[in-house]
């Protein structure tokens, strides 16, 4: 029992030599920015993963509950919430690549036939002609008015939503269905909305405005796009991604359904005020935000993402990373939208971060990355404080 005892600790002795190799300047710095990121959540930690030109390393902050002492590890479990959407484009890109789906394909293709997909039809309006009224003014309590009527242009063909403008949020639909019921206060907003409820959703739903040009980012449309690569490959959401991402690249701690021993280390999650909050689950809407993942596991995604070895798996990373739609969000910073990612500035020189992220009810996440100078930063808290700024800022220091 004691030589087994050695054995482990030695094995993690050699784990954390392999990974701890970022500059001690960098580390006291990222500790730094640590403490005051400490003080939004309570205490309740965070991992964060750096990857700097070569270096990595995995640094461990707070505790994991309140009151508590123990803190995150390696393989400790988080939801990461809309990172999953990279996840989603990533497979959609190398199924695209692969001849096996059509990135400008319509969505009608790979919907069920009794299911129409929302096209747009434009629409003309003109004074309603009557013989007996040849000009088209009537009368109704003293006052004329012209009626008109409004009918869709047959010298126009409808415009129908394409694959690509559900992986660019272009598509003209909106964040979340009318009939999804209001997310206020719920502790579990998507567990039971389910395939019926979306195809009732699109079988009433009208597209007003031309689409393919106007960003409004929507979950829906990322979980269409899941939706329907499932159905292409007559396989679970959860499959998709393991065969065209997870498998490629060893993310075997990264999964949908968290069974033995994953379920084990999945840690409880909470919101600013210290009080925990339920884990969500999802049903069709899995696609925009169902994946959980382990440090470990986000470190070798990373890395993957901007490593200067290049794979198959990498060819395919790096046509997800360029722009699509430009923007001016001054409000937000966002710059441009990527197959999966968000592009804003870093706000050193001329570089710009490609990044992920966003809360669940008690989770955060944030991936962000600079190509060109080869560093990168994941964050995963189990407190729903934004870390978007946090990873932002590190970014930002190991630029400078």
């Amino acid at each position: 029992m004691k030589k087994f005892v050695i054995g482990i600790l030695c094995f993690l002795l050699l784990q954390n030599i392999l990974i701890a190799q970022i500059s001690p300047q960098l580390r006291t710095t990222i500790d730094s920015m640590a403490g005051e990121h400490l003080k939004s959540t309570g205490g309740i930690g965070f991992v964060v993963a750096v990857y700097n030109k070569g270096e990595k390393d995995l640094l461990y902050y707070g505790i994991t509950f309140p009151g508590g002492r123990d803190r995150a590890d390696s393989s400790s479990v988080f939801e990461i919430g809309p990172i999953t959407e990279a996840f989603t484009a990533i497979a959609f890109s190398d199924m695209a690549s692969k001849g096996m789906i059509g990135f400008d394909d319509p969505l009608q293709k790979y919907l069920p036939v009794d299911v129409p997909s929302p096209v747009y039809q434009k629409i003309v309006c003109a004074p309603m002609k009557d013989p007996e009224n040849p000009y088209g003014v009537g009368q109704e309590q003293g006052r004329k008015f012209t009626p008109y009527v409004c009918l869709p242009d047959v010298s126009e063909k409808p415009q129908p939503i394409l694959l690509c403008y559900l992986a660019t949020h272009t598509s003209g639909l909106p964040a979340f269905p009318h009939n999804l019921k209001s997310i206020k206060g719920k502790n579990d907003p998507y567990a039971t909305y389910s395939r019926k409820d979306l195809y009732d959703f699109l079988k009433n739903y009208r597209l007003l405005e031309p689409i393919g040009y106007d960003y409004l980012n929507s979950p829906l449309g990322i979980s269409i796009l899941g939706h329907v690569l499932s159905l292409h490959e007559k396989k679970s959401y959860e499959e998709v991604i393991e065969g065209h991402l997870l498998h490629s690249l060893g993310m075997a701690q990264t999964k949908i359904t968290l069974g033995d021993p994953l379920k084990y280390h999945m840690l409880n999650g909470y919101n600013s005020t210290g009080k925990q909050e339920p884990n969500w689950h999802f049903d069709i809407f899995a696609p925009s935000g169902a994946f959980h993942s382990t440090p470990a596991d986000m470190l070798r995604f990373l890395e993957a993402n901007i490593a200067s070895t290049k794979t198959p798996m990498s060819d395919i990373l790096d046509y997800t990373h360029n722009p699509r739609v430009r923007l001016n969000d001054h409000k937000t910073g966002l710059q441009e939208i990527a197959l999966g990612w968000k592009i804003s500035p870093l706000g050193v020189e001329q570089q710009r971060i490609v990044w992920q992220g966003g809360s669940t009810g008690g989770f955060a996440s944030y991936i962000g990355f600079v190509e060109t100078s080869h560093t990168g930063v994941v964050i995963l808290s189990n407190c729903s404080v934004p870390v978007d700024d946090f990873g932002k800022k590190i970014l930002q220091m190991m630029n400078r």
